[in-house]
């Protein structure tokens, strides 16, 4: 005889289970008591992939507002963070740069955008290399080369020797 459930299947249904005791019986104050059980019925379906990972991600935000776990802006809070966005836009990147070198793809495409990646950003990167010291607030190359001249003779003066 042949069980119709698959072990992930049964751990995921168990950590379903135990979300709802802990709705049932609660441990902690309301609130946190069905963030406690939302997030033991998400970790057990993450863990146990009985259901896609995208599937429970939505789910799990779906029910924190529905549930009312947190305010939108602490549910959704992390969303809002620029090292996310800079993470996820080199994780798109390096996908598709895979995609085109291992999947026999045109390679002159990566060295087209490459090269104008490099030419739209040409004049931050000749005043990266024509300033000693980093500076926020400089906005175009002439600024850059008048900064550069301030910064040497400021440099000079530093290392002459007091008399």
């Amino acid at each position: 005889m042949k069980f119709p459930l698959t072990i992930a299947q049964v751990l995921a249904g168990v950590a379903i289970a135990a979300a709802l005791l802990v709705l049932v019986f609660p441990p902690l104050p309301s609130g946190e008591t069905r963030a406690l059980a939302l997030i033991i019925a998400a970790l057990g379906l993450w863990a146990t992939g009985a259901v896609p990972e995208h599937i429970t991600a939505v789910g799990f935000f779906t029910m924190a507002m529905l549930f009312a776990v947190a305010p939108p802006a602490v549910v959704f809070g992390g969303f809002d963070s620029a090292a996310l966005w800079l993470i996820f836009g080199g994780l798109v990147m390096g996908v598709a740069v895979i995609g085109v070198l291992s999947f026999g793809g045109p390679r002159w495409m990566v060295w087209l955008s490459l090269l104008i990646g490099i030419a739209c950003d040409a004049e931050g990167l000749a005043m990266s290399l024509m300033l000693p010291r980093w500076r926020n607030d400089v906005k175009t190359l002439s600024v850059a080369w008048k900064l550069r001249g301030e910064m040497l003779e400021q440099r000079q003066e530093e290392s002459r020797p007091i008399r």
